[in-house]
């Protein structure tokens, strides 16, 4: 055989490992139950719908156990998966009838005290299945399992041990984790070994990684610094490159207050292999423009690796899919060159053997329970007809997370009845019905549908009598403002409404400022909703006054009734992840209105405008994003005939500073009077760094910047910054989330205010 032949064969003999490893990722083609009889099986096969075409991740299993809860008769659930055929699987349900919920959660350790259990337990808490008061279900027991000992493998305990124990009372479930740790590893030294690699880079390498001597020795983390160093040896041209983790003991086990611990050296052994470049690169089997194939991460004359022709023909692969292939498929054909040198040179050719397009046949949604149809229609941006475009799959899946009526939305795709079909369908999950904030004294009801009134008032005994129409409902009761606002965003699909009515008082030393104002919106959405323009009238009965000692204040002095109309614009162009947080794009919104009194001297005009930028800095693991976030707003009032009312001046706020306290200066006698402006820019700049535990959780370093003027000019001749932190935290699955900041103002010749705090969530 000659070299050549032999090289080829051995890229075969690659493939067909690389083939074997592929397996290992099946996807859902049945999904069946087995228990008691008496369940509705149609709407439990309606409720795991989503399953189908999707890999079986204990997320998912574990979604669709819940979901399962919906069905009558269907109690304990347990999960089997068996293959089918190739990487297809088959998914059973199995139910025992018995509906328990969960009474208790404990964790006991030999030798450790009874806090030790409950900390643990609260620390585990956002990653455990099982949770006081909801359903016991054995499946999710076991993945709790497996979730202890990874919590436990990754602090260097790689010879844990869980065993967990059920004690039951009637429809009650206790449970009990017993938690043997045995020894904690750490790392005592690392090292890279082989590769060809100098002895600056290796250094280089080395310091990035984030295992590290003094830490416990985490198998995932190592996993991740070996891939890391595969990768680098790979894009230098290597792409059979191999690491091998040794581990040895550095020194015996030493004792300390946490248990018995043991010094272990981790070497990272490279075998670099044949280095290849990258021959001619083709695409075959269907037209793509040059744009396309011209952007791949991988040309001709480059170090081959397999990781840039995995992205490469990932990118081919989502180019067709936006472009009605749903289930895209590119054939690598390969001709090895071998050199006299040992070195080798590959030629590809990418070929698409992909079926033809595929139309949308059917829509499904899944997992609402309130929520109309008519709604979950308007948040769609593919109809049935359609060409498939993964693009407009997920437009739809961004319009859904914008809307604020879903914690989580997925989406999922398979092949029709007939050739050359698709359905899809979106799986959502809603939000608590009822919000509340306690910093604003705010009530919020998500979903309901004021406009649809029952006939029987009977009917009101039923949860969903008001609800499902995508509307909120906001009552307010703070000290100086209450009122209550209503919005419906559907209308129509791109009509939307808005009214609020509210009383509004304000006052400082020297004058008071009460007002009632009813304002009413009805305005038009567009590009999927991301677009609103909303007119408006706006009413107001003000009574405002000030007293006679010394000079009087450039505000209104008397009552009126005011008329206004206006126009709001926004502009929301963000990408939002899974957990609902803006990383990436740019919204930017304005406010135009003019007025004035109907008994009274008073005209006047004022607009608003604000920007805000989204951009990703780093991405996690888990899919969560550091954030870098910059906002800016201005905003300016004109006053055409007549004094403004204060309610009408600015009163912009910065992390650090009491909001009355920045002001114009006036003189009023023996005082001087703060009395907001006319004029005001704001702007921040905020670095979210995300936590990795739970949902919605992170650090938010920041700094603020505000200024005030009574006109146009000066705006940043006078500035106030002020830098802080915060902190966020959302609980209990989004029901309660809080935050916390600490600032410290820049200028302290006015008032501040260190340390603020917000609660909210819903039920």
């Amino acid at each position: 055989m000659t070299a050549r032949g032999a090289a080829r064969l051995l890229v075969c003999l690659l493939l067909l490992a690389g083939a074997g490893a592929a397996r290992a990722a099946p996807r859902v083609v049945d999904v069946d139950f087995r228990g008691p009889v008496g369940p509705d099986v149609a709407r439990m096969k309606a409720q795991t719908f989503f399953l189908l075409n999707g890999s079986p991740s204990a997320d998912r299993l574990a979604d669709a156990v819940r979901s399962l809860e919906q069905v009558e008769g269907v109690g304990g659930v347990d999960v089997e998966i068996s293959e089918v055929e190739g990487d297809d699987a088959r998914v059973v349900f199995v139910y025992d009838g018995l509906v328990r919920r969960v009474a208790a959660l404990d964790c006991v350790r030999p030798g450790a005290a009874a806090e030790w259990g409950e900390r643990l337990i609260r620390r585990l808490q956002p990653v455990l299945r099982l949770r006081p008061g909801e359903r016991f279900h054995p499946y999710l027991l076991a993945l709790d399992r497996e979730a202890l000992l990874d919590f436990f493998r990754r602090r260097g305990y790689r010879e844990a041990e869980v065993e967990g124990s059920t004690e039951q009372l009637e429809d009650l479930v206790r449970v009990v984790w017993r938690v043997e740790r045995g020894v904690q590893d750490r790392v005592g030294a690392v090292d890279i070994e082989g590769g060809t690699f100098d002895a600056p880079e290796r250094a280089t390498l080395r310091e990035g990684l984030a295992l590290q001597p003094g830490v416990p020795l985490d198998p995932e983390i190592a996993d991740r610094d070996a891939e890391r160093i595969r990768l680098r040896q790979c894009r230098r041209g290597h792409p059979e490159a191999g690491v091998t983790i040794t581990e040895s003991e550095e020194g015996p086990v030493q004792t300390s207050d946490e248990g018995p611990r043991r010094p272990m050296r981790v070497a990272f052994v490279v075998e670099a292999g044949p280095r290849v470049r990258t021959g001619r690169v083709q695409v075959a089997g269907r037209y793509v423009p040059w744009a396309v194939i011209s952007a791949l991460p991988l040309r001709d004359e480059m170090p081959f690796c397999e990781d840039l022709l995995d992205a490469a023909v990932a990118d081919l692969e989502a180019w067709l899919r936006d472009n009605g292939v749903l289930d895209p498929q590119v054939v690598v054909h390969r001709d090895t060159t071998q050199w006299t040198d040992g070195s080798q040179s590959l030629a590809l050719t990418l070929e698409i053997t992909s079926p033809r397009d595929a139309r949308i046949e059917r829509i499904w949604y899944t997992g609402h329970r309130v929520t109309d149809r008519a709604v979950l229609e308007q948040l769609t941006e593919v109809k049935v007809g359609d060409l498939y475009r993964e693009s407009e799959v997920q437009a739809t899946v961004q319009s859904m997370r914008r809307s604020g009526l879903f914690r989580r939305v997925e989406a999922h795709a398979e092949p029709g009845a007939r050739p050359g079909t698709a359905y899809v369908s979106f799986h959502v999950d809603e939000r608590e019905p009822i919000g509340f904030d306690v910093g604003s004294q705010r009530l919020i009801l998500r979903n309901v549908d004021l406009t649809r009134w029952p006939e029987d008032w009977d009917d009101f005994e039923h949860g969903p009598a008001l609800r499902g129409g995508g509307q909120r409902l906001d009552i307010y009761g703070q000290t100086n403002r209450q009122g209550i606002e209503w919005r419906n965003p559907f209308v129509a699909r791109h009509v939307l409404a808005q009214v609020r009515v509210n009383r509004f008082d304000t006052a400082g030393d020297t004058y008071e400022d009460v007002f009632y104002q009813l304002f009413a919106g009805l305005g038009a959405k567009a590009l999927a909703n991301r677009f609103v323009a909303l007119p408006f009238v706006q009413a107001e009965w003000v009574f405002a006054s000030q007293d006679d000692a010394g000079p009087p204040l450039p505000i209104l002095d008397t009552d009126a009734f005011t008329v206004a109309g206006g126009l709001q614009v926004s502009l929301d162009a963000n990408q939002l992840d899974d957990e609902r947080i803006p990383y990436l794009g740019f919204d930017v919104s304005g406010l135009a209105l003019g007025g004035g009194a109907v008994d009274a001297d008073l005209r006047w005009i004022e607009y608003s405008t604000e920007a805000r930028v989204h951009l990703p800095l780093w991405t996690t693991a888990r899919e969560q994003h550091w954030v870098l976030r910059l906002r800016a707003a201005m905003s300016q009032a004109f006053e055409i005939d007549g004094s403004l009312p204060p309610h009408r001046r600015f009163f912009p706020e910065a992390r650090g500073y009491t909001g009355t306290a920045l002001g114009v200066v006036f003189d009023r006698g023996a005082l001087d009077e703060k009395l907001g402006s006319t004029g005001a820019v704001e702007g921040s700049a905020e670095l979210r760094v995300p936590l990795p535990v739970g949902r919605r959780n992170a650090v938010v370093p920041f700094v603020d910047v505000i200024g005030v003027s009574p006109d146009t000019r000066g705006l940043l001749d006078d500035l106030y910054p002020a830098a802080g932190a915060l902190l966020t935290l959302s609980l209990f699955d989004e029901r309660l989330e809080f935050s916390i900041w600490g600032a410290w103002p820049l200028r302290d010749e006015i008032s501040a205010r260190y340390v603020g705090a917000s609660l909210g969530g819903g039920f």
